[in-house]
């Protein structure tokens, strides 16, 4: 759903199942680190992965300390790249 606070910035509240991650960092001075989740955002019955999407978070804006695989999780994203043709 389209985020409350923030609707003009492509930002979106999520709740989702945690599927996979792995630890990342942006910069190579490794200064950003943080993780890449793959969150399944809505169920199919018949299509396993139906919409999942990855989602780059960083150590700071977690709440939790450990990330646990099959755990439900909440929070905002924001919607960025091209379409090309």
């Amino acid at each position: 759903m389209p985020s409350k606070d923030l609707p003009n910035y492509a930002c979106f509240d999520f709740i989702g199942l945690l599927i996979d991650y792995k630890p990342t960092s942006l910069l190579e001075s490794n200064s950003q680190k943080g993780y890449i989740l793959n969150v399944k955002l809505i169920t199919h019955p018949e299509i396993e992965d139906f919409f999942s999407i990855d989602i780059f978070v960083t150590q700071e804006n977690m709440r939790f300390k450990e990330l646990i695989k099959g755990m439900k999780i909440s929070g905002m994203f924001q919607m960025q790249g091209q379409i090309a043709d």
